[in-house]
């Protein structure tokens, strides 16, 4: 039965289930509405990304971590598929994981970097899985940024221990605190010669000199202990090949987090070469010595000479005083003092030269040897009382150093040699001997070896090899550092060899030639060639070298210095690339510049100086000497209704901690206009996050800016014309309501109540006819009047108006099957949006029953975001939207009120693939007046 023929009181009835029906529908309207804002707040609360998808790509619905975490708010997180938020490195792992949930995977966990919206990225850990019976995922992600940025710094800093441990200068060992060998470095293998392995399964005690282990051992057992921080010795180690060398060994203690200690660390030097050292040092002092006692032993020979010549003197005094008087002058002009004393008597003669010796000018008349011994160092008393002792018991000579302490206080050494003459019984009646002053002697022997220490300590510490060559070039003397240069495990391993077998090839001829001039030029300095190495590598080196000569000014040796310069050629070659890619890279900004025709500014907040270039002058129409160098400069061109904005803005920035800026105002040009410009900035922070430069650019918008004003009074017009329209579409609705219809009703129930003979009589035929054509023009005409104004969308709103389309298109015969859903929950919009919207989903579901051939249509209206969004969608033939014709104006008015009302439309179709017809308009509601 249709509406017109049912009675007032059934429709009535009708009217008032319908409105039952349609409180029980808002009721779980607000039910749902309620449970939305819920779930919404507890996800906005959560600190986590939390976020639902669908398997096409985009987000449905976000919390307001996105915003927080991201910078992105939810429209702009909606807006665009989500691979786009995906660094592009990690998009394939992301479209890898969406295929698997679109496969059926149960739940994916994947890492990827985000981007934020200020052009930085976070790393977030997302948790992803499917709800049922939806094609919809659901997802949580954690940032996870700090904690990539902790692993890659104990990365990083796991790798700075490893490669000083690795390939540093000295030995280093890692050993458990019963000695056993954890972990070693190539350095202290090389040193002994035993694989790394071999090093394990021997131990600490296993390569070290047996003598050496027990202290070793006792200094470990303190410092597990606490009673020492570490300890240094110097101790022996075995190598493979059998020889012995010398190690420093500075050892420390490894402690765990609760401070027990875990393992020892051990850092060894080689010093077999500094022992070497030490060695010769002694050997040349042993040599010193025996010339000493062979020199003393010449005197001694002379004095007994002399003394034999006394005795068979001895008669003749004046003879004898003649012989002393010789003597003394001999002792005196050799810086020698003699004396003579009798153990009897206690008593003793002394030379004037003695006594100035010992800092007298003439000696107390009671000196003996205990006054001789009262003058003597305390800490040399107890050796020389030793020595006497032993010569006096054997009748025998003796001879020693040691130090006085003069009256004046002055310390000097002395040397001493004496004899015992016994009497006929055969007991010592008197000692003779002399005595010198060897202060000199000692003060030059310890500037010597203090010279010595010095010039090899600076020689092993210097970064730089030092090589001794004689006078043919064959080297005499490297140092560690040359050996290690080269190569070679001891400096040992050059000497012997001619200085030119380690310059390469190329350079051999003219490191030749260099040195054949070298004892003419004395010194050459700063020359650079390619010395080889053991493995046969090459490096570059600066040499400098010269010629040592001997007192009388004649060549003895050749001394070079040189240093490994390949890091420093490595560095000049890198640097010449870099000021090559500087200039590109200035000339392709100054181009982009200039092509662009933004113009630059430098603002240094430390010194308050700003930077304007030539085309930001030239663009607000000013000459270069205009525009001072200041920020009022630029802040006296702004509009004064924008000053304090943009200034209050530019505040809060530098405050912050954002590193860039974007901005639109208007700036005063030369002429008195204003200029629209876009102001693009970015800061550059301090260690502490204090902004103390500003700089960036400034673009001419003013077109673009006249431009939108004027798209945004077209579209005022337009809509203005839409306004026109929906009103003319009314009136004529009202005209044919009030007119046309009335009159058809009248002429029905005019010729109702009338008769017309029979039913076959042809004047019946006719009345029947006539009845049946006042129907059908009644019909079309209410049709006519839903299409330009549906009473549906007047009442009740474009959600209830739409259903009433779908059921309107459901009723023809073979009619596809329309499923139609809204979820929205404003009460009305504002009439032109409502109508348009209305038309253009009457026009998408009237095509896609005429031409789609589809057997569903499913129709969705919903509410999402402060916008309204239409969704007609078909499993049809589909259609190429770029290649419709001209005459279909049906998408083409869809096209035009989307564009007029400022909204968005998307069509997708494909030849056998159905259609979808999606548009979004933001949300205008109608006032009470509308």
């Amino acid at each position: 039965m249709n509406d017109w023929e049912k009675s007032q009181d059934q429709l009535l009835a009708e009217l008032e289930s319908m409105r039952q029906r349609i409180g029980e529908l808002e009721t779980q309207l607000a039910l749902c509405q309620q449970a939305e804002a819920d779930d919404r707040q507890i996800k906005n609360s959560l600190p986590v990304l939390v976020a639902t998808a669908g398997l096409d790509g985009y987000y449905r619905k976000v919390n307001a971590a996105f915003e927080q975490i991201l910078g992105w708010s939810e429209q702009e997180s909606l807006s665009r598929p989500f691979i786009e938020f995906i660094v592009p490195e990690d998009r394939t792992l992301a479209a890898k994981a969406l295929a698997g949930m679109r496969s059926g995977e149960p739940a994916i966990n994947v890492v990827d970097r985000n981007i934020c919206k200020d052009g930085s990225y976070r790393w977030i850990n997302w948790v992803v899985i499917p709800v049922p019976g939806r094609d919809v995922v659901f997802g949580i992600g954690q940032d996870i940024t700090e904690q990539r940025r902790i692993e890659l710094m104990l990365r990083e800093s796991e790798d700075r221990f490893r490669r000083i441990f690795d390939e540093g200068p000295l030995g280093v060992s890692l050993a458990d605190l019963d000695g056993r060998i954890q972990q070693i470095n190539r350095r202290f293998c090389a040193l002994l010669g035993y694989s790394e392995r071999e090093m394990v399964e021997l131990g600490v005690t296993g390569v070290s000199h047996p003598d050496d282990n027990q202290l070793d051992a006792q200094l470990s057992e303190r410092l597990a202990a606490g009673e020492i921080p570490f300890y240094t010795i110097a101790k022996r180690f075995l190598c493979k090949d059998g020889r012995v060398i010398w190690g420093q060994v500075t050892v420390s203690l490894l402690r765990n987090a609760e401070g027990q200690p875990t393992h020892f660390i051990g850092m060894v030097e080689d010093i077999t070469g500094r022992k070497r050292a030490e060695e010769e040092l002694q050997l040349a002092k042993n040599r010193l010595e025996q010339r000493v006692v062979e020199r003393t032993s010449e005197l001694t020979t002379a004095n007994e000479l002399l003394q034999a010549e006394v005795a068979h003197r001895r008669q003749a005094e004046q003879a004898v005083r003649d012989s002393e008087e010789r003597l003394t002058f001999a002792l005196e002009a050799s810086g020698i003092g003699a004396w003579d004393a009798d153990l009897s008597a206690r008593t003793s003669r002394c030379s004037t030269e003695y006594a100035r010796i010992f800092g007298y000018d003439a000696l107390p008349p009671s000196w003996n040897f205990e006054s001789f011994l009262q003058h003597v160092l305390p800490e040399d008393r107890e050796a020389i009382n030793r020595q006497i002792g032993q010569s006096l018991a054997a009748q025998g000579d003796y001879d020693f150093e040691c130090r006085i302490r003069r009256p004046s206080g002055e310390i000097r050494w002395i040397w001493v040699a004496g004899r015992h003459r016994p009497e006929p019984s055969g007991k010592p009646r008197h000692r003779a001997g002399i005595v010198q002053d060897i202060t000199e002697r000692k003060r030059a022997e310890e500037a010597i070896r203090q010279s010595e220490a010095k010039y090899r300590a600076l020689v092993e510490s210097s970064p730089d090899a030092v090589v001794e060559a004689d006078l043919q070039g064959r080297i005499i003397f490297a140092s560690r550092r040359a050996a290690e240069q080269h190569g070679l495990d001891q400096p040992a391993d050059l000497v012997g060899h001619p200085a030119t077998d380690y310059v390469a090839g190329a350079d051999r001829d003219r490191f030749r030639a260099s040195l054949d001039r070298l004892i003419e030029d004395d010194v050459h300095r700063n020359l650079e060639y390619s010395f080889s190495r053991h493995d046969e590598s090459t490096f570059n080196a600066e040499l400098c070298s010269a010629v040592i000569r001997d007192a009388e000014g004649k060549p003895e040796t050749l001394m070079a210095v040189y240093r490994d310069i390949t890091e420093r050629k490595q560095t000049q070659e890198m640097l010449r690339q870099t000021c090559e890619e500087l200039r590109a890279s200035r000339e392709r900004f100054e181009l982009v510049v200039r092509g662009s025709g933004a113009g630059i500014w430098d603002w240094d907040l430390r010194t308050g100086i700003v930077y304007y270039s030539s085309r930001w002058k030239t663009l607000f129409g000013y000459e270069e000497h205009e525009i001072g160098d200041c920020f009022e400069a630029w802040a006296r061109l702004l509009h004064p209704d924008e000053r304090d904005r943009i200034v209050r803005l530019q505040e809060e920035f530098l405050a912050g901690t954002s590193e860039t800026l974007t901005a639109e105002y208007r700036l005063r040009h030369k002429d008195g206009t204003y200029r629209w410009i876009v102001a693009r900035g970015i800061a550059v922070r301090d260690e502490r996050g204090k902004a103390c430069r500003l700089v960036g650019s400034h673009t001419d918008i003013t077109d673009r800016k006249l431009a939108e004003e004027k798209v945004k009074a077209e579209q005022r017009a337009l809509r203005r014309m839409v306004q026109a329209g929906d009103r003319e579409r009314r009136l004529i609705t009202y005209e044919l309501h009030d007119g046309v219809a009335q009159q058809l009703l009248g002429a029905m129930l005019q010729f109702e109540s009338q008769s017309f003979g029979g039913r076959k009589s042809p004047a019946g035929e006719a009345y029947r006819e006539a009845m049946e054509g006042l129907r059908h023009a009644s019909s079309e005409l209410r049709r006519v009047m839903n299409w330009l104004r549906t009473p549906v969308l007047d009442k009740f709103g474009v959600a209830e108006a739409l259903e009433d389309v779908a059921a309107q298109l459901r009723l023809p015969p073979g009619a596809p099957k329309i499923e139609y859903r809204h979820d929205v929950q404003f009460e009305r919009l504002e009439p032109t949006l409502e109508n348009s919207l209305f038309r253009i989903a009457q026009e998408a579901m009237i095509n896609a029953c005429r031409h789609s051939q589809s057997k569903k249509i499913r129709v969705k209206l919903i509410q999402k975001d402060g916008e309204v969004i239409l969704e007609v969608r078909d499993g049809g033939i589909g259609f190429d939207p770029e290649a419709v014709p001209p005459n279909r104006f049906g998408l083409e008015g869809i096209r035009e009120r989307t564009r007029i009302l400022g909204g968005r439309l998307s069509i997708k179709s494909e030849p056998g693939k159905g259609t979808v017809i999606r548009v979004a308009f933001p949300i205008i509601e109608a006032t009470g007046q509308e």
